[in-house]
């Protein structure tokens, strides 16, 4: 009879003593069971569930079965009465897997909404998955379930761009950690579910294993914010590199590991018994007695044993690199981080690193990889010499007759790939990444400056313009005014002039251009967040959308939103000092009441919530029997507020009060404080000379704003409360049934979105739209023409400017009967 280790009885009482603490605390075992709170304690990756699996045997329970989680789980956030709506038919984006259970006909698979910002900010205080997965407190209600089936129905958004596996203890979290200090890459460091299909699917075969790898892989690339793709699997993970290069043939990858001695001695400490290191669990029992018996060495020693394990994860990789087309290269400790940033991920992955990236790469790089507290400096010359230091007579030997020969194999291959791929690259005559080249190679003095992939580079410029300076002299493909002339118009093509004889130039021009955020169908997020009902519901993702989000003090990440501005593809920024600032004095009611002081202020009335801007001067201009959609009061600013605040429990069939005003006059105070607005060259204002002040527009809980274009460049910014922008790019303008140019309502939509009658607008059912929530400190970028509906959910002070008029987008509109 085998009993339980004196660690493993301890592990069981300290977990034990956990679920007492959960139950002390008032949480019921309905909403956290003890298989929780195990999961929790001891993690969720592979090797977690074998310790789990040892700690339930100890403690006479069974082992774990995951349960899987349906709907009634999906409760919202503590303090938040709002049911969690799901989108129709599919994973929301932003949703990955985190967990699944083989063992039934559909697999059962557990989403979790990930906080990959908080990675991206950091990767080392959140280096594994299952860290991620604590941050993100993907437990309980928090977990969605879906069916294999329902993941098999996706549609791809990221291809995998590289894999990372390795021998362990040899610099990969590191390398992972480089890899997500790009903003742009989506990077699952040992996540469980490839692990499950890999190494836990008993009864299944490798055509299904297969099939289950390719389906796991494309939901865990659900996100339209990131641009690649990678995977740092577990080393347990190395012996079936050859399953996923059967799954994945044509996605490159890489295998860490490092010499010897240093890797036995991070394994192990001199002397230690064989207990708790990762090299001495029993993972391949058979597999290691059976080497090291072939060596005639006993695997009663702890150095031997771990040297044996470690062997077989090289004999994996060697055996994967001997394999026909094999897309793998051996990456050594000693090439982390300059060999990786300056060859391998841009020579085998694709991908170069910017100078900005590089940066970061270097702080990542002096930095502990699994601290997870941020105060841990890392050394890895230094870490090397004190490893062979620290080594026994054991491990040195253990290394040379057991581990060096795979080790020195390993260098071989390393040495002779890199130089082969480094002369490919330079001869352009390798076909299997010769396409890739030639794409890179066409746009390296972009990308080079810019950081952006060869596939989203499509319209840049030849520098990146600094802070303040919008207009690179000299630079052929913009404007005056910043806009880009596009190829088409470049090379002396006629002009488009509306019609289908110009549809081709048209079409020439778009392709030039940074493709539009992910789309999808209006009515389908009129239904899942009705416009009448403004509390914002628990939609995942809903406050980005498919939207690109910046920290504006990111340099890196500015450059970025500079890119996109310049090609008219809306995104948001956030952590903008200025705007900071103003959040911090308008929050105040006292402080704006001074402000506009007794003076009364036109407002803008309504019967409903519903407000729609018209211009009709004159009553010539109004077509027969035309009612203007609103009114207007006279009232002090501190007597709309008290409105405003009563809107929170009005109906919307009732009167509500919506305040606009421009930084004129006795207003002119907004723009001493918004003074990132103000009508100079800035990231905020393109073109001064089409500024025309800053705009304000003080709403209340409900207040809609029909949907509608504008001409101008649009930066609008949130400084209380927060709204929903449902957005549509000018492409959809014939779909929106929109008043003609001289009506008063003119380039305003007919319907009420609200009540979104398609019967008589039967093209709305094609339009595609994104919608995104904005919140106090938060900038939103509306290009040119682009179509946009507001809802406020609450009081709310919005300011925006204006700065000329772009290029993109103007073709389709004058194909509509608008523009000049």
């Amino acid at each position: 009879m085998r009993f339980p280790s004196p660690a493993k009885v301890l592990v069981v009482f300290v977990v034990l003593g956990i679920v007492g603490v959960y139950e002390f605390s008032g949480t019921s075992q309905q909403e956290r069971s003890r298989e929780e709170v195990l999961q929790d304690a001891l993690g969720r990756d592979a090797e977690g569930r074998e310790r789990l699996k040892e700690v339930h045997e100890v403690a006479g329970g069974e082992p774990v079965v995951q349960r899987e989680v349906s709907a009634e789980h999906l409760q919202p956030h503590e303090g938040d009465k709002r049911p969690l709506q799901i989108h129709e038919g599919g994973i929301p984006d932003g949703y990955y897997p985190i967990d699944l259970n083989t063992h039934s006909e559909d697999p059962a698979v557990q989403l979790c909404r990930l906080d990959t910002d908080s990675y991206h900010r950091d990767p080392s205080k959140i280096p594994m998955f299952k860290d991620l997965l604590r941050r993100s407190q993907c437990s309980g209600r928090h977990i969605l379930t879906k069916k294999m089936s329902d993941l098999r129905a996706m549609d791809e958004v990221i291809k995998p761009t590289g894999f990372v596996f390795h021998q362990s203890r040899c610099g990969s979290t590191l390398t992972a950690n480089l890899l997500g200090a790009d903003p742009q890459n989506l990077v699952f460091s040992e996540s469980n579910p490839p692990a499950t299909v890999a190494l836990h699917c008993e009864h299944c075969s490798e055509a299904q294993q297969i099939e289950y790898l390719r389906t796991v892989v494309k939901a865990m690339g659900n996100s339209h914010r990131h641009r690649r793709l990678f995977f740092k699997f577990q080393s347990a993970n190395t012996p079936m590199i050859d399953l996923y290069t059967k799954a994945f043939p044509e996605v490159p990858w890489i295998y860490v590991y490092r010499d010897p001695v240093e890797i036995i001695a991070s394994h192990i400490k001199a002397g230690s018994s064989s207990h708790g290191a990762p090299c001495l669990r029993r993972r391949y029992d058979r597999e290691i007695k059976s080497l090291l018996a072939a060596k005639g060495q006993s695997a009663t020693v702890s150095a031997n044993y771990c040297a044996a394990y470690l062997t077989l994860l090289n004999n994996g990789a060697l055996q994967a690199f001997h394999g026909a087309g094999s897309r793998g290269l051996p990456v050594r400790y000693d090439d982390i981080p300059h060999v990786l940033m300056d060859k391998v991920f841009p020579q085998h992955f694709g991908w170069t690193p910017t100078d900005a990236v590089r940066s970061l790469m270097m702080d990542q790089a002096g930095k502990y990889s699994k601290d997870r507290k941020g105060n841990r400096q890392w050394d890895a010359m230094g870490d090397s010499e004190e490893k062979h230091k620290r080594a026994s007579p054991e491990m040195v030997s253990a290394a040379e007759t057991i581990l060096g020969a795979s080790f020195k194999e390993l260098n071989e291959i390393r040495d002779t790939r890199l130089t082969k791929l480094s002369k490919v690259i330079s001869n352009n005559q390798d076909h299997d990444i010769a396409k890739a080249r030639r794409a890179l190679d066409a746009a390296h003095h972009e990308e080079a400056l810019m950081g952006v992939k060869e596939d989203t580079m499509l319209l840049a410029p030849a520098k990146v313009p600094p802070p303040g300076d919008y207009v690179p002299k000299g630079e052929p493909v913009l404007d005056r005014d910043g806009n880009y002339i596009p190829l088409a118009h470049r090379k002396g093509k006629a002009k488009y002039k509306g019609g289908p004889e110009g549809q081709g130039v048209y079409e020439e021009t778009e392709k030039q251009y940074i493709s539009y955020p992910h789309l999808v169908p209006l009515p389908q997020l009129l239904k899942r967040w009705p416009p009448d009902e403004p509390d914002i519901p628990d939609i995942p993702n809903i406050y980005h959308g498919s939207l690109e989000v910046f920290d504006y003090q990111n340099l890196t990440q500015r450059a970025r939103a500079d890119l996109l501005r310049y090609n008219e593809v809306p995104f948001k920024v956030y952590n903008v000092p200025n705007i900071n600032e103003v959040v911090e004095k308008w929050k105040s009611d006292e402080y704006l009441i001074n402000k506009f002081g007794s003076e009364t202020q036109r407002v803008t009335s309504s019967d409903t919530n519903h407000f729609m801007y018209f211009k009709a001067r004159r009553k010539a201009d109004s077509p027969p029997g035309w009612k203007p959609p609103t009114g207007f009061a006279m009232m002090p600013f501190s007597e709309w507020l008290e409105k405003a605040k009563k809107a929170d429990n009005q109906e919307v069939e009732t009167p509500h009060y919506y305040l606009q005003l421009n930084s004129v006059g006795s207003k002119r105070w907004i723009l001493d404080d918004i003074t990132d607005f103000q009508p100079k060259r800035s990231f905020f204002v393109a073109d001064p000379r089409g500024n025309r002040g800053i705009n304000c527009r003080f709403g209340a809980r409900g207040i809609i704003a029909e949907a509608h274009y504008d001409g101008g460049r649009n930066f609008v910014s949130l400084l209380r409360g927060a709204k929903r922008y449902i957005l549509l790019p000018p492409s959809e303008c014939k779909l929106l049934y929109l008043w003609p140019k001289k009506h008063p309502e003119g380039r305003h939509a007919k319907a009420d979105w609200s009540k979104l009658d398609l019967d008589k607008y039967p093209d709305m059912a094609k339009a595609k739209a994104t919608e995104v929530v904005v919140r106090a400190g938060e900038v939103l970028y509306i290009p040119s023409y682009w179509f946009h509906y507001i809802v406020s959910t609450s009081v709310t002070a919005q300011c925006n400017t204006r700065s000329g008029n772009a290029i993109r987008g103007r073709e389709v509109l004058k194909d509509c009967g608008f523009y000049f």
